[in-house]
């Protein structure tokens, strides 16, 4: 399976004017990010097709690696500087960690809770 190319390190947040069916560029080759143009043409990659809604605010992943396309998951946050490698160990699940970042301060917090319940807390 090919690697996607990292298009940013940082998710992009998009504001919707109107309700539309929408393209995410999966390849990370498009000039028109986090949107596809086609860019992908004779690769395995396919663009991710997804509703966006008239007022709806999002966070579209960038580094092209969420498990959850095409919204951020904050994979971009375990990327190594230098390729897709996780800079960090994955977790016992297999998952990479959750670590905070400045889009997504409280999202350890979020994972804690939800692998410890309030006993932790």
């Amino acid at each position: 399976m090919a690697t996607p190319r990292i298009a940013d390190r940082k998710p992009m947040e998009v504001q919707f004017e109107k309700s539309e069916e929408l393209h995410w560029c999966a390849c990370g080759k498009s000039a028109n990010q986090p949107f596809c143009d086609g860019s992908h043409a004779g690769s395995e990659f396919t663009p991710v097709a997804f509703e966006a809604k008239a007022g709806e605010t999002v966070h579209l992943c960038m580094c092209k690696h969420t498990g959850t396309p095409p919204f951020c998951d904050g994979t971009h946050a375990t990327l190594s500087a230098t390729g897709v490698e996780p800079a960090t160990p994955k977790s016992d699940s297999g998952s990479p960690p959750a670590v905070p970042t400045p889009e997504e301060p409280h999202m350890k917090a979020i994972h804690d809770l939800a692998r410890d319940g309030l006993a932790k807390v």
